[in-house]
């Protein structure tokens, strides 16, 4: 009887390791929830457009705070941006509106960056097209 006690304990503590660890490795898991989420953009991505926007709206599943929030802009020309005049939108802080220069036709790319509630950065990329599709310049053919 004395062999088996040693093995009780030796087995009880690997169950209650097992336990800790299965615990630490959920409950490090659940602050991936708190990043935000992009849940919709105008324009959208993937989008065609016959004229230029003259701003951009994000809208996320929660708050974002402007002061870490950057957004870069990549023209048709390849010629980036670096966007300011953010502000939250009429749906609140969720929302983000932010005013795009004068863009030329050609495919548009976005990228975004914000920390999130957690600390992480989470970022994004939301890429149109501005003009008629055309096979040449873009790859695209013509939708017309």
């Amino acid at each position: 009887m004395y062999v088996i006690t040693p093995l009780r304990h030796m087995l009880r503590r690997i169950v209650l390791f097992l336990i800790a660890f299965t615990s630490v490795v959920l409950v490090a898991a659940s602050p991936a929830s708190a990043h935000n989420t992009l849940l919709s953009s105008d324009p959208a991505d993937g989008g065609s457009l016959s004229a230029a926007p003259t701003q951009m709206t994000l809208v996320f599943d929660k708050s974002v705070p402007l002061d870490t929030l950057s957004i870069e802009l990549i023209d048709a020309a390849g010629v980036r941006t670096t966007l300011t005049g953010s502000t939250h939108g009429a749906a609140g802080d969720t929302e983000v509106v932010t005013p795009f220069p004068a863009l030329e036709p050609g495919e548009v790319n976005t990228r975004w960056r914000l920390v999130g509630p957690d600390g992480h950065p989470i970022t994004g990329r939301v890429s149109f097209v501005v003009g008629p599709l055309t096979a040449t310049g873009l790859g695209i053919w013509d939708a017309a």
